[in-house]
């Protein structure tokens, strides 16, 4: 019942209609089996779930039955789905439900996990992907929830990160999680394939694209500024976990003397779905679908925030023990992203006729691609030489000031950064 994606919507359904249609339940669709329901109290499926999880993560290692591997990874997906439901709900009270995901990290289960994506079955290696995704999200998800501000409606979802799934990323990170599994899926001919690969991606590195901490460079300044007259470190911020997963997803997890190889980068794969975008006649393959374009987009966009800023921020104490191995692995990031030409495939988009057409006030996956573009020339600009002297030479800025100036750019609000920043302000940034 756990593997069936519809169970846990379904069952919950029953017992809403169970109760609407009274204690007798004569007014019910059919009848209801309460040995898989809940009691009326608590709302919930009678299945402890931090056992049923503990039990999963053992057969998940059951080398020896393949298909008893599969079906408990397949099974994790949809009990992280009801830990988070639980944990969301009866996050207070004398019912308080505590998350299972707060002990993965401790427990082994993010290493079970990431151990499996080099599994040879390519069904166990989806499905634990699916489930590392999801564990990171709804971690996200439950700390948002549980640490919900009352006086600052709407302001606790500006898509900021918490320390739980700070702390999942960094296990992911560290357990290979992002490593030669993850290129292979980027690279997949399979649309669906690569799609899970661009959205696990995604879900690493995403707060730094919706945190004004991250893709807000007037608040960059004005926040580091606050945080040195407080004796505080820069690196308080909470992101220095998304910073480093980007950082590894362009280098690799190796150590800083060694040499990146050409299979551990996320970045060509990812550049090249781009490039699938701008036609054949200019390196692109066969054309990839908009929406994986617009993920693979966000992704980059992150990355080069996050490489952008570390070059910047640790400029002034480079020679600092402390700076030392992350700058150096920034720097090995921001050559990598220099010898793929990173500025010149989203100069490209933002200038390509599809883009010029595009209404501001909608929100469209091309318009989403376009302002993914117009931050990663925002991060390049602000640490690459080369991408500024490219700027120049292609007299991009009064192409960026004519983009900001556009109708509705600079009153619509963003679709990848939220209400805070407007859509076409990272141009006027640029």
């Amino acid at each position: 019942y756990i593997t069936e994606p519809n169970f846990i919507a379904s069952a919950i359904s029953n017992l809403d209609s169970h109760r609407n249609g009274g204690e007798d339940g004569q007014n019910s669709d059919g009848p209801v089996d309460m040995d898989a329901l809940a009691n009326d109290e608590m709302d919930l499926l009678q299945i402890d779930i931090h056992r049923a999880f503990r039990s999963m993560l053992d057969h998940a290692t059951t080398s020896a039955s393949p298909s008893l591997q599969r079906w408990a990874t397949a099974s994790l997906r949809h009990l992280i789905t009801e830990d988070q439901r639980r944990a969301c709900v009866f996050s207070s009270g004398p019912s308080r439900y505590i998350s299972f995901t707060s002990q993965l990290v401790s427990s082994g289960g993010v290493m079970i996990l990431c151990s499996l994506l080099g599994a040879d079955d390519a069904d166990i290696r989806a499905h634990a992907t699916s489930a590392l995704e999801a564990i990171v999200i709804a971690t996200r998800e439950i700390g948002m929830a549980v640490n919900k501000s009352p006086g600052k409606k709407g302001f606790y979802r500006a898509g900021r990160g918490t320390k739980d799934d700070s702390a999942i990323v960094d296990a992911i990170v560290s357990n290979g999680g992002c490593g030669n599994t993850l290129v292979h899926l980027l690279i997949s001919a399979d649309e669906s394939v690569a799609m899970m690969g661009c959205a696990f991606a995604s879900a690493l590195i995403s707060p730094l694209l919706t945190d004004p901490r991250g893709s807000g460079r007037t608040l960059q300044f004005c926040s580091s500024s606050a945080a040195s007259g407080m004796g505080l470190d820069s690196k308080d911020d909470g992101l220095a976990s998304y910073r480093n997963a980007a950082l590894v997803l362009v280098v690799g997890s190796g150590s800083d003397d060694v040499a990146i190889r050409s299979d551990a980068s996320c970045l060509p794969a990812l550049i090249q779905i781009l490039k699938s975008g701008l036609g054949q006649s200019w390196g692109g393959h066969s054309t990839r679908s908009m929406k994986l374009q617009v993920m693979a987009g966000e992704c980059l966009a992150a990355i080069s925030l996050a490489v952008g800023h570390i070059v910047c921020e640790t400029a002034v104490n480079a020679s600092h023990s402390m700076y030392g191995p992350l700058r150096r692995k920034a720097v090995r990031a921001l050559e990598v992203m220099e010898q793929e030409q990173i500025y010149d495939v989203a100069f490209r988009i933002v200038t390509s006729a599809s883009s010029s057409s595009l209404d501001a006030s909608r929100n469209t996956p091309q318009s989403r691609l376009r302002e993914a573009a117009g931050l990663i020339i925002l991060a390049c600009a602000s640490c690459s030489s080369e991408c500024a002297s490219y700027l120049i030479s292609n007299r991009a800025v009064s192409e960026l000031v004519a983009i900001a100036g556009e109708s509705r750019m600079l009153t619509s609000s963003s679709a990848l950064r939220g209400d805070w920043a407007s859509r076409g302000l990272c141009f006027l940034e640029a």
